[in-house]
C-alpha cells in the first residue's frame, strides 16, 4: 500500500509541476500551448528515466536490478513502484532542458524558468510520499521529509512572488538554482544515507547548482 500512495505521491508532482510550467509560461510568453504539453512530456520520461538509473548507480541496489527479472509479477511491481532518486530526476531535468532548447529553438534561460522553479514545488510534494512510505528518513528518525515538503513550498512560493512581479528570468532561475541545492545541500547532512558514496554524489550535485545559479543570476542578457 505504501508503494501505491508513494507512485500516487509522483504523479500528484508531475501533475502539480504541470500547472506550474503552464501558469510560468502564460506569464512569459515563452511557448505555444502545445509545444508546452510536449516539453512536460519530455521532461517527465528523462526524469523518471534518469531518476532510477541514478538511484540503481550511487545506491548500489543490486536488489532491485533482482526484483526486475524476477519471475514473480510482485517483485516486477515492486522494481516500478520504488527506489527513486530525485536529485537523478534533477540530472534529467537538466538534460531535458538543453534537448528542449535545441528542439524549440529556444534560449535556456526560457526553458529553465519554466521547469527549475517548478521543480521547486514538485519536491515538495514528492517529500510527502516519501514520509509515507518511509524512505529519505532522518538520522534521527526525526520526520525530515515534512521540513522539506516545507521549506521548498515556501521556496516556491517565494519564486512564485517574483515571477508575478515580472522579476528577470535570470534572476527567478538563479535563485531557484540556489534555493533548491542550499536547502538540500543542509538537509543532507541530516539524512540517513545507505553509503557514503551516495552523501558525496548528493552534496557535490547540490554545490554545482548553488554555483550555476549564482552565475546564471550574474547573467546579464
Amino acid at each position: 500500500m505504501e508503494n501505491i500512495i508513494y507512485f500516487l505521491a509522483i504523479f500528484i508532482g508531475f501533475l502539480i509541476l504541470l500547472v506550474s510550467v503552464f501558469l510560468i509560461n502564460k506569464k512569459y510568453s515563452i511557448l505555444s500551448s502545445e509545444n508546452c504539453a510536449y516539453s512536460c512530456i519530455i521532461f517527465l520520461i528523462a526524469f523518471i528515466l534518469f531518476s532510477k538509473i541514478t538511484h540503481l548507480f550511487i545506491d548500489l541496489d543490486l536488489n532491485s536490478v533482482n526484483k526486475l527479472f524476477s519471475s514473480t509479477t510482485t517483485d516486477k511491481l515492486e522494481f516500478v513502484f520504488s527506489g527513486y532518486s530525485f536529485i537523478g530526476g534533477y540530472i534529467g531535468l537538466l538534460i531535458s532542458i538543453i534537448i528542449l532548447s535545441k528542439l524549440l529553438k529556444k534560449d535556456t534561460t526560457d526553458i529553465m524558468v519554466l521547469f527549475v522553479p517548478s521543480a521547486l514545488i514538485m519536491y515538495s510534494i514528492l517529500k510527502v510520499g516519501c514520509y509515507i512510505k518511509g524512505c529519505c528518513s532522518g538520522i534521527t528518525n526525526f520526520p525530515i521529509q515534512l521540513i522539506e515538503t516545507a521549506i521548498n513550498f515556501f521556496a516556491f512560493i517565494f519564486i512564485l512572488i517574483l515571477i508575478r512581479k515580472n522579476t528577470r528570468k535570470n534572476t527567478v532561475v538563479g535563485l531557484s538554482f540556489i534555493s533548491f541545492g542550499m536547502l538540500r545541500l543542509i538537509i543532507s547532512l541530516f539524512r540517513f544515507f545507505t553509503n557514503i558514496y551516495t552523501f558525496i554524489f548528493v552534496e557535490m550535485f547540490c554545490i554545482f547548482l548553488v554555483i550555476l545559479g549564482i552565475k546564471i543570476k550574474k547573467y546579464k542578457k
